[in-house]
Formats: C-alpha cells, structure tokens, sequence
C-alpha cells in the first residue's frame, strides 16, 4: 500500500478512525481525557503513531495497560519511545497543559466524544483531539477554522488570502 495513492476510507481503516467511529460517541470520563492527552503530548508522537497504538490497542487505557516490548513491536516505535509512552501519564507536560487549559477556559474534546463534530470525525485523517472554548453548535456542522501552521506553504497562503 505504501507509495499508492490510498482513498479516505483506506487512511480511515488504516488509522483505527473507522474502528473508534464503530465504538460510537461516548461522553468519557476525566481519566480517559488525560489518558488521550497523555499519548498525544509524548514527544515525537504524531498523528500516525497516535493512530497506530489506537488502532492496535482499542484504548489510550490499553495503550497504557500494555508492556514496552509490546508497543515497540509497533510499525514507527523503539523500545524509548515506548517507555515514554508509558511514562506519559506521569509526565508533568500533561499535569501543566491540563492546568493551561483550565486557567483559559479549554476543554478537551476526543474523537470518542458526542460532541466532536461529526463531519471531521467522518474526514480522511481527523486530529484525535481538539482544544475548544466555547460551545459547538449544531449549526456548526459545516464550519471551518483555520488556526495556523507552523511550516505553511506558499500554496496555503494563496488558499487564504482574501478577494
């Protein structure tokens, strides 16, 4: 599969989307927040990797439950990245981003909440979380933000410049 041109629903499938999409929205419990911010502010975690452990262990619990060897058998994992895997929980960088987000007034939505919105949920490749303040709306349904980047390309600027 890898150098072909792969359609949403394979990236889906690929990426365990489909599967937590199967699990159907939930609202989760504090915990289980922390858990999914946990995996996601391991350093050198991005969006294949997160989605990879998801795919393979259902659950940021699981994830967690599991042994090093067992993530470092993952396609895009070591054994060091595994045990910071493992030591995410314990991290400060989630103790302080939690902080953060509670002195600004952000919550943490995850692709298992009701709440995410349903059209990115359903998108190729969805983030597995969003920082919202404010409420969403269901009139929000077709809404977009652009929040920014931190390597934009020249093709990005001309998709936002203004008429």
């Amino acid at each position: 599969m890898e150098g072909e041109a792969q359609s949403s629903e394979q990236i889906r499938l690929r990426f365990g989307v489909a599967l937590l999409n199967g699990v159907g929205a939930m609202n989760l419990s504090r915990d289980s927040r922390r858990w999914w911010l946990a995996l996601r502010l391991v350093p050198q975690m991005n969006r294949v990797r997160f989605y990879t452990l998801i795919d393979h262990f259902q659950t940021p619990e699981a994830v967690l439950g599991a042994s090093a060897t067992e993530i470092a058998s993952l396609r895009g994992f070591n054994e060091e990245l595994a045990r910071a895997v493992l030591e995410a929980p314990r991290s400060p960088a989630c103790d302080l981003e939690l902080e953060e987000m509670h002195r600004r007034g952000v919550r943490l939505l995850t692709l298992e909440d009701e709440e995410y919105p349903e059209n990115l949920r359903r998108s190729s490749f969805p983030p597995p979380l969003l920082y919202v303040r404010g409420r969403i709306e269901p009139m929000d349904r077709f809404a977009i933000a652009v929040i920014g980047s931190r390597r934009a390309t020249p093709v990005s600027y001309t998709h936002l410049t203004l008429p």
